[in-house]
């Protein structure tokens, strides 16, 4: 009877032991499978955006007063002062917009602006007679032959 019982024992174990290595190996792929998709979402999506994100962040690191910009929104401009978290952008003459300094990049394709230098209010006018169509003296008929002056 001992005997008997040692042999059901050994049986029962063996058969579950059977049934649970068959178990294990169809884990062991599903596993397998879930470990490949998540290689293939890193490799596809994550490791490319990180690098697109480094790459931005880098370029707004560089920006400098002068430089064509362009928002996150659209808008074009040239920067016209840097803090370490705010930018402020000239969109017109006298326009200064404030944006935060990672919503703005280097305009695509544009050279950066030469430094601003002051300019003089005075222009430089041509005497009269020194133009093109000019016969010497101001305001006596038009500048060109053919044309009838206004009597």
């Amino acid at each position: 009877m001992h005997s008997l019982q040692i042999l059901l024992i050994q049986a029962s174990t063996t058969t579950t032991t059977v049934a649970k290595s068959t178990k294990s190996s169809g884990s062991q792929y599903s596993l397998l499978i879930v470990v490949a998709l998540f290689v293939v979402v890193y490799v596809f999506f994550l490791r490319p955006r990180t690098k697109r994100l480094r790459a931005q962040q880098a370029t707004v690191r560089q920006l400098s007063v002068g430089d064509p910009v362009v928002t996150a929104g659209g808008i074009c401009g040239t920067v016209v002062a840097l803090d370490t978290e705010v930018v402020e952008v000239e969109v017109a003459p006298g326009t200064v917009i404030t944006f935060l300094r990672r919503s703005v990049n280097p305009r695509p394709g544009a050279a950066p602006a030469p430094a601003v230098t002051e300019q003089s209010d005075s222009w430089d006018y041509p005497a009269a007679g020194d133009g093109p169509h000019d016969d010497g003296a101001a305001g006596d008929g038009p500048a060109d032959p053919d044309e009838k002056s206004p009597t």
